[in-house]
């Protein structure tokens, strides 16, 4: 399986789940990238199994360019119950994911599953925690520039369970 490598971190290659293009003509540059923020897709997703899991990008994906109508997958990247971390949209394009100005060099990741009404795995969290540690080494990201998507918008996003994670991140990760 191909992957790309951020310090031995991989990440599973977005061709691996989809050949669909982007919008090219509806795209902005990722400008100095300087925060990044976390979310959940408010869908649950009771396996790891890879094709399930491509099924899920696949229908993230076409929810966000064929009912939205985005430019692509408003996320950066993806992580499955399993810990895996996916590739969503290219690194070197801004984000659908925040809101508006807020996605300007903001890093969008999102964990599969609904954080309101179910826990996120052991995998999940591990990923994300060391992961994001990863991301702020390699782009410079400030702990106070961690959010979770409520941080932006009123939404529950990224959920009552995955909220408190988001916070011991600021936290506990990189000392600014």
């Amino acid at each position: 399986m191909p992957v790309t490598e951020i310090k031995k971190t991989h990440i599973i290659s977005r061709n691996i789940w989809t050949r669909e293009g982007v919008n090219a003509f509806d795209i902005d540059k990722m400008t100095k990238i300087y925060r990044i923020t976390i979310h959940h897709t408010a869908i649950i997703e009771d396996s790891g199994n890879i094709a399930r899991v491509k099924l899920m990008l696949k229908k993230i994906l076409a929810i966000h360019k064929h009912k939205k109508h985005w430019a692509d997958i408003g996320y950066h990247y993806l992580i499955d119950r399993e810990g895996r971390i996916w590739e969503g949209r290219n690194i070197n394009f801004q984000g659908a994911h925040a809101r508006g100005d807020n996605n300007i060099g903001n890093i969008g990741i999102a964990l599969l599953g609904n954080f309101d009404i179910e826990k996120p795995t052991l995998l999940q969290v591990k990923s994300l925690k060391d992961f994001t540690l990863k991301l702020q080494k390699k782009h410079g990201v400030r702990r106070s520039q961690i959010f979770g998507h409520e941080h932006f918008t009123i939404t529950q996003c990224p959920g009552k369970f995955l909220i408190p994670i988001v916070d011991g991140l600021k936290r506990r990760y990189v000392s600014n």
